[in-house]
């Protein structure tokens, strides 16, 4: 294995975040709560940007399923817990990021059993719960923190954006999140929405339950959306 310097294999990027930013970014402690479609892309992405320590969140095992979205699917991951896959392919990736995998769920009973020693959190549960205790938490302790909205059932990633939970519009999920931050007092909170309608899955379980879809566009590209969005917030700190 060649040996390799983060600034060599950052060359591309330093020029945008110059060498006050980099410092910054080579300082920060970043958790990934969820590593499906969304949260597995935003892992990527900030390991890559060069963050000094990734928390990975998240007691799943890597499905067949989710080999059509998620940064973690391989064939050679399936059965895996997501978290422990997940680390040891952002070793390879970016070997000077520290990367921490926690195969556990996170709840409002749990939360003490989690970093929040952090500079950043990406928010990619899918669970409303496990959601609003988390959004809640990270506010009280005031620690950065941008959030996922709908990403399944959609196809359009161009119909994405960066915003508050305050300007969202047709998204279920937002409607949920939004009525809870208003009646909590949390402002502001950033989110990446769709103003896309869900499409109407046809997909059922064997008790008749509709199964949630997910194309290989929208997820992926909200996970970098959040990524992006997490990092200016650490820059401009």
């Amino acid at each position: 294995m060649p040996e390799l310097d983060v600034h060599e294999a950052l060359t591309r990027f330093l020029p945008l975040i110059e060498e006050e930013g980099f410092l910054r970014l080579r300082s920060s402690k970043v958790a990934v709560y969820g590593l499906g479609g969304v949260g597995g892309s935003a892992a990527e992405a900030l390991a890559r940007a060069g963050v000094k320590t990734l928390y990975l969140i998240d007691a799943d095992e890597v499905a067949p399923s989710n080999l059509n979205r998620q940064a973690v699917a391989r064939v050679s991951t399936i059965g895996e817990k997501k978290a422990v896959a997940m680390a040891k392919q952002l070793s390879d990736i970016a070997p000077w990021v520290e990367v921490v995998p926690i195969s556990r769920y996170f709840s409002e009973e749990t939360k003490a059993e989690f970093p929040f020693e952090v500079d950043g959190i990406v928010d990619a549960i899918d669970s409303i719960g496990p959601k609003k205790a988390l959004i809640k938490e990270a506010f009280l302790r005031d620690i950065p923190l941008v959030s996922s909205m709908g990403a399944g059932n959609r196809m359009h990633p161009e119909l994405l954006s960066v915003m508050d939970i305050s300007k969202t519009s047709g998204d279920p999920l937002a409607r949920i999140i939004r009525s809870f931050c208003k009646k909590e007092g949390i402002s502001p909170l950033t989110v990446v929405a769709s103003s896309e309608p869900p499409i109407v899955s046809g997909l059922l379980d064997e008790k008749g339950k509709r199964v949630p879809c997910s194309s290989p566009f929208v997820p992926p590209a909200a996970g970098l959306m959040l990524a992006s969005a997490l990092v200016q917030k650490i820059l401009q700190a």
